[in-house]
């Protein structure tokens, strides 16, 4: 358990800049505490509380993708929960290998992917 780091916290901001919801969800984003995950290394956090509510997965809110530095995509996507709080920031990269340097500002993000 621990708080958020500067990186995972400007990244966080970043991704939330255009959130079309009615919740402030960068307000008291520094004071948030987050456990990590076992991914593999790859970098996602479950956002922690202390108020005893049950929390599970509800939605997706933010996902962009960029390049880590061996160029291999990582995918970074901010989850609510059922309560309507941030849950997680769950992050895949590609090859399924150990993110190899958080993203730091500017961010260089991908494209999405073009539907068929």
């Amino acid at each position: 358990m621990r708080n958020l780091k500067k990186e995972e916290q400007d990244l966080i901001v970043f991704m939330l800049r255009d959130n079309s919801l009615n919740k402030d969800y960068t307000q008291d984003i520094s004071k948030s505490t987050v456990q990590e995950m076992d991914d593999g290394g790859m970098g996602s956090l479950k956002f922690l509380y202390n108020d005893g509510k049950m929390r599970k997965f509800h939605k997706g809110i933010a996902n962009i993708s960029i390049l880590d530095i061996d160029e291999v995509p990582v995918s970074f996507a901010i989850n609510v929960d059922d309560n309507g709080d941030l849950f997680e920031l769950d992050v895949f990269k590609g090859d399924f290998s150990p993110l190899q340097q958080f993203p730091i500002p500017p961010y260089k993000v991908l494209p999405p992917p073009q539907r068929l």
